[in-house]
């Protein structure tokens, strides 16, 4: 059986991963994965591209010893931040009714990016932008307003009218893609900007199509999606995520990153009122290089966990009420992304606001899906691996025992798992245990193998473990400024307001808490924080695999 391999990179700041999968009679299947330490990467965006390179090597030749195959292009993301989001409207006049063809839908969102292209050139605020996508709102046949893509297909009219929500980004981040591939003699087969790719792993078509909002706690960036009738609505990053918990861990408690990173990850704990018997307790940390021990309480730890994550939830909260969407979130907030797997960290954005808020888990979309794969933290990589089987044409490995492409034929191993290897750098540490502070007794304890491996064993909680986030450091986040002369409706089919809208409080309950550090913060986050300038290259990607 002739099956085509598909190679997607997720390159993230604090950890790139890669993995490979292909459709069997059975349906979609990963037969490879792993994940390596990020090199060369900031807040999402390749920096210097040896470094980033380096590590994709060591994947590449991963794939090479364990599967036999030869990588030529691969599936990989876009950066998320900063992204700055403009609206855009593209009229088609037609001399007759005639039916409408979906090629003439194509050219009214090519037009659409055009004309926002020329807008932001002729602004001079923001150059060498690129579209990283562009999703269709909806359609007027000069009649009947909103309408749908499937609506407006097929429909006998003179006037076409298109509204989209198109979002920029740099020019340079991307082509520091291409070139750091290009170290390796890689091409990248598509660029995906990733809020789809992660919605379609974690959330529900009921989920998009009542509203939701998707938060990525990523390594140097947090992002907001908004979905609302099955299409993505809205999206704001900020540029600091679960690094800032490592280096908050670090320097409070006076030990290494890497050290640093293991305690968040084996004992991060958000809501220190509802640690019970752990807030008792204290880690002992044993230093490997030395006698000296270092004692924390676990609840000290849990109260400097909160402080960052209740930052970064503010920071999400101000996005969703900018968005003018917060009303419209029936299905509530869904955690993903590694930050998401800190314990409470769902009950204490819950808290916060009022909304319904989960850890998104990977859907069924894939056959026998390893456990290791069923993670928040891995939904970047397999969303991007199952926006790839859209690219038919492509040529992504080749098979050294068979010079034709994309005709490989490989044995099915015997079991349906996939194959795994995840590399942890070595933690400075021998043991830390868990004691109590009266009694002095060891409730667990966790030692490093010979070869180094970090001790990151699990405490106790109210039934939640805690999380592998990543990295990130504070900034602001980009403004997103809608395009002047904007249309009679606005994007979703409603008439403008004759008076600005009042801040928004999302769905209303009394649990919700109304939280005044919002305007202070949003205030230092209206800033614009303007990319660095580079050279007008127009649209690198094309169209999307998602065709809105």
């Amino acid at each position: 059986m002739d099956n085509k391999h598909i190679v997607a990179i997720d390159a993230g700041s604090s950890k790139i991963s890669l993995a490979v999968g292909f459709e069997s009679d059975n349906g979609f299947r990963v037969v490879y994965h792993r994940t390596l330490p990020s090199a060369g990467i900031r807040q999402g965006r390749i920096q210097n591209a040896q470094q980033a390179s380096e590590v994709i090597q060591e994947l590449i030749g991963g794939v090479k010893e364990e599967l036999g195959l030869v990588v030529n292009q691969v599936v990989i993301n876009l950066p998320s931040y900063p992204i700055v989001q403009r609206q855009g409207k593209s009229v088609l006049p037609r001399e007759d009714e005639v039916m409408v063809q979906e090629n003439e839908i194509t050219l009214l969102k090519e037009q659409a990016c055009g004309d926002v292209l020329r807008q932001e050139e002729e602004r001079g605020e923001k150059v060498g932008m690129s579209v990283y996508r562009c999703v269709s709102q909806s359609y007027s046949d000069g009649v009947d307003f909103p309408l749908g893509k499937d609506d407006i297909i097929g429909r006998f009219t003179d006037h076409i009218e298109g509204y989209y929500q198109i979002f920029l980004g740099n020019s340079r981040p991307a082509i520091n893609i291409d070139n750091t591939l290009g170290l390796q003699e890689l091409v990248a087969a598509r660029k995906f900007f990733m809020p789809e790719c992660i919605a379609k792993m974690v959330l529900d078509p009921t989920d998009i199509e009542n509203g939701v909002a998707l938060v990525d706690i990523g390594g140097g960036v947090t992002s907001v999606s908004i979905f609302t009738g099955g299409i993505l609505r809205y999206y704001d990053s900020i540029p600091f995520g679960g690094r800032c918990v490592t280096m908050d861990i670090r320097n409070e408690c006076g030990v290494s990153e890497t050290l640093a990173e293991n305690i968040k990850k084996g004992y991060g704990i958000c809501c220190p009122d509802k640690l019970l018997s752990m807030s008792d307790k204290f880690l002992r940390i044993k230093l490997r290089d030395s006698t000296r021990t270092k004692e924390v309480g676990v609840k000290y730890l849990s109260e400097v966990v909160t402080a960052r994550m209740r930052e970064i939830f503010d920071a999400v909260l101000y996005i969703i009420q900018q968005s003018e969407l917060a009303d419209e979130l029936g299905s509530g907030i869904v955690l993903t992304g590694g930050g998401s797997l800190l314990a409470n960290c769902a009950k204490l954005l819950g808290e916060m606001s009022g909304y319904n808020v989960r850890v998104g888990r990977i859907g069924r979309r894939f056959a026998a899906l390893s456990k290791e794969l069923q993670t928040p933290a891995m939904a970047g990589c397999l969303g991007l691996l199952y926006a790839g089987r859209g690219l038919d044409k492509v040529w992504f490995v080749t098979d050294p025992e068979d010079p034709r492409i994309n005709a490989i034929e490989k044995s099915e191993p015997a079991d349906a798992s996939a194959t795994e290897t995840t590399e942890t750098e070595t933690a400075d540490i021998a043991e830390i245990s868990v004691e109590d502070s009266a009694a002095g007794t060891a409730a667990t304890s966790a030692a490093e193998t010979a070869a180094g491996t970090a001790a990151t064993s699990a405490a106790e909680t109210a039934g939640t473990s805690a999380a592998n986030a990543a990295a990130g450091t504070k900034g602001t986040a980009a403004a997103n400024t809608p395009v002047p002369d904007a249309p009679e409706y606005d994007l979703f089919g409603r008439k403008p307001q004759a008076a600005p809208r009042p801040t928004l409080k999302p769905t209303p309950k009394s649990a919700r808490k109304d939280n005044g550090f919002i305007d202070k913060l949003g205030r230092r986050l209206s800033q614009i924080m303007n990319p660095d300038e580079t050279e007008e290259v127009g649209d690198l990607f094309g169209d999307d695999a998602f065709n809105n």
